[in-house]
């Protein structure tokens, strides 16, 4: 059962909200029937296992069950319903992620005390192998970035336009990366930072393409 992530973060934005209040009367959605009025996040509303401030996880499984698989006609009746309210809030995600620079995880200092509390790396011997999965995509990272450099366009041979091309595709997956993490859990910087290494891929593209046009304005 996949949790309603999109559900949630119309239900955080206010548009679901607005809609369960007021027009849950002509719409067939079970989460009517556990309508979450006050203003939560997405979290509390996945996640909380108890009324009224949880929605999904506290519902009977059957109603759940229910309420993942009408995520998208909800979503869609949302948006129907209030297409200006809906768009200004999913824009608004978008570019609260867009524009976030800061390159941490998600609760870190969270994350760091549990680990220091926990010791995880003190419980493994000295010399323990990483698990056979660790080891098997590694290998495969490795041989697909080598792959990659192989095949790379910045040889001589290649075409200025296909150097251009590829930063468009660079860019247009980031922009991606931020519509859909922000849309589906929400404007948090850890999407950025999972993506970080594409910048840079971006700019020696972008150079590689202008040094390749000056050297054959130069041959010319």
């Amino acid at each position: 059962m996949r949790p309603p992530f999109l559900t949630a973060r119309l239900i955080e934005d206010g548009p679901a909200r607005r809609f369960l209040a007021e027009r849950c009367a002509d719409a067939p959605f079970v989460l009517c029937s556990y309508p979450v009025l006050q203003p939560v996040t997405a979290e509390v509303f996945l996640w909380e296992p108890t009324r009224p401030r949880g929605g999904f996880k506290a519902l009977p499984r059957d109603d759940a069950v229910h309420v993942s698989q009408e995520q998208a006609r909800f979503a869609l009746a949302v948006a129907r319903a209030y297409p200006a309210e809906t768009a200004a809030a999913l824009g608004g995600d978008f570019l609260e992620l867009a524009g976030n620079l800061r390159l941490h995880d998600f609760r870190p200092e969270y994350l760091a005390g549990q680990m220091r509390a926990d010791r995880p790396f003190e419980a493994v011997p000295e010399g323990t192998p990483l698990p056979f999965s660790d080891r098997v995509i590694s290998a495969l990272t490795l041989f697909l970035v080598l792959a990659a450099l192989a095949a790379f366009p910045w040889r001589r041979s290649a075409a200025r336009s296909d150097l251009r091309a590829m930063v468009w595709v660079v860019l247009v997956a980031i922009l991606l990366n931020d519509a859909i993490c922000a849309w589906l859990s929400g404007p948090f910087a850890r999407y950025n930072t999972r993506v970080i290494w594409a910048l840079p891929l971006m700019v020696l593209l972008f150079r590689a393409s202008t040094n390749l046009g000056k050297r054959r304005s130069v041959l010319v």
